[in-house]
């Protein structure tokens, strides 16, 4: 009987450890999308911006 024991707390240990490791894989998952859409956004932002400025130099250069 004290194996079954030492048995069923090993299993509910293992069984806490995987789930503060699924846990942790989730909030780490989460904040890679995060930055990622961060990025996203900053890229798009980034790629008007230099269409913007390629914009602005063939007027500037059309004037000249």
């Amino acid at each position: 009987m004290e194996d079954l024991d030492d048995e069923a707390r090993r299993y509910k240990t293992e069984s806490q450890r995987l789930t503060s490791e699924i846990n942790r894989l989730q909030n780490e998952i989460q904040n890679e999308r995060f930055m990622k859409s961060s990025c996203d956004v900053e890229k798009y932002a980034l790629e008007d911006e230099l269409a913007f400025v390629k914009q602005g130099r063939k007027r500037f250069a059309y004037q000249c």
